[in-house]
């Protein structure tokens, strides 16, 4: 192996486990030997990578473009490198863009150690648009890949993702089972993977009703994020905060949810700055605010969102628009708003009851008592049902928080 190959595969190493003044140490290292075009395009993705993680984004785009023109790159170095760029997008929030680059580049890749991070990343994007079923898919072959290249980190990531994925489609024992297996080797890697470990381990403890330990971990992340000047990572961390603080306390949800958009707004990351004005909206409209100002946000807002697939996102702040024309007296534009939102089965379970409620409170507005009793009992049903998936009687217990807001106004 190449002095200039193995020092790029030593900065892999530590760029994946999050140590990043050494991986910019050896990846500088590596760009001055790097005489052949396969090393030096894979050191420039590298570097690109670096410098989105550091907060230039600019710099990150630069830098990934120009791997990706190196010229005389085979199809599989190619393929590595546009992987890496489509990262770079799913970092940024461009989903769409990164589907199509991901896909385009599993489609020229061989070497199963490249095709587990390939499918673990466009797993994450599946996850970032609401679809996880499609990346549990993704993140099941991850798995294999990562066995057949002999890679226990990319296979503990897999199983770390997966059980994200399970955390969404509502199994929340097998997300916690799939957390706890891969956290060993995910946390000894570094203090920044372990912060990020611990923040999508809070979500599924949120999610099963462990409310205080998860915001510990969530608080504890983002203080470890912001130490290090992570900004966007910090907004994430805050961002989730926000949301799981929305209907207990919303007060501080808004707090939380503006911190996180200063975040975005700081580290250029313009679509996830999006999603933190719909947990900014939603903290406002829960806090009973009903100013003309926020339908007019909430319809950019949903435009916003649906331009970047985020077609959850957007049916949700609808529902908030409509819930504010509800109490502004205007049921017909809330009736219009409320017609055009389609929920289905596979809609979250979050995105349901919000949808039930909705349209219990035009009910209840426009004095069909009976009406409203019926829509709150179907998504009590609904909550019942998927509470009674769970073996465990706490985490049968614990659920019943999601049904809060039906409940009260049953």
């Amino acid at each position: 192996m190449q002095p200039a190959e193995e020092l790029h595969r030593r900065a892999v190493v530590a760029l994946t486990a999050r140590r990043f003044d050494t991986a910019r140490r050896l990846l500088g290292r590596a760009r001055g030997g790097a005489d052949e075009p396969v090393i030096r395009a894979r050191v420039e993705a590298s570097l690109a990578f670096l410098a989105y993680e550091s907060g230039d984004v600019d710099e990150a785009f630069r830098l990934s473009q120009e791997s990706l023109n190196v010229a005389g790159l085979d199809p599989e170095t190619h393929g590595i490198v546009q992987c890496q760029h489509a990262l770079l997008l799913l970092r940024n929030g461009r989903t769409a863009d990164a589907l199509r680059a991901f896909g385009d580049a599993i489609r020229t890749l061989q070497d199963p150690k490249q095709l587990a991070k390939a499918h673990i990343n466009r797993g994450g994007v599946f996850l970032q648009i609401g679809d996880p079923a499609r990346a549990i898919d993704d993140l099941e072959v991850a798995v294999l890949h990562a066995r057949r290249a002999d890679d226990s980190e990319e296979e503990a990531l897999a199983r770390h993702n997966l059980g994200y994925a399970l955390m969404l489609e509502g199994d929340l024992v097998a997300a916690l089972a799939r957390l706890d297996e891969a956290s060993p080797v995910l946390a000894s890697m570094s203090p920044l993977m372990k912060a990020t470990v611990d923040q999508d381990r809070a979500e599924v403890l949120i999610a099963a009703g462990l409310v205080s330990e998860g915001r510990v971990a969530l608080r504890d992340a983002a203080r470890v994020f912001g130490v290090r000047r992570m900004h966007q990572r910090r907004g994430e961390a805050e961002l989730t905060l926000a949301r799981t603080l929305q209907h207990t306390d919303p007060g501080a949800s808004l707090e939380a949810a503006r911190a996180a958009r200063r975040r975005f707004v700081r580290a250029g990351a313009e679509a996830w700055r999006v999603r933190a004005d719909g947990a900014v909206l939603a903290a406002e409209v829960d806090l009973g605010r009903q100013g003309p100002s926020l339908v007019r946000r909430g319809d950019e807002l949903a435009g916003e969102l649906l331009a970047q697939g985020l077609t959850q996102g957007a049916l949700a702040a609808r529902l908030h628009t409509a819930r504010v024309l509800i109490r502004r007296g205007d049921l017909d534009a809330a009736t219009s708003r409320i017609a055009g939102v389609r929920i289905t089965r596979s809609s979250q379970l979050s995105l349901r009851l919000l949808d039930h409620d909705v349209r219990a409170e035009l009910a209840v507005a426009r004095g069909r008592p009976a009406a409203a009793r019926a829509r709150i009992r179907r998504g009590l049903e609904e909550l019942h049902a998927w509470q009674s998936a769970f073996g465990s009687l706490d985490l049968q217990t614990m659920v019943v928080g999601h049904g809060v807001q039906l409940v009260r106004r049953g």
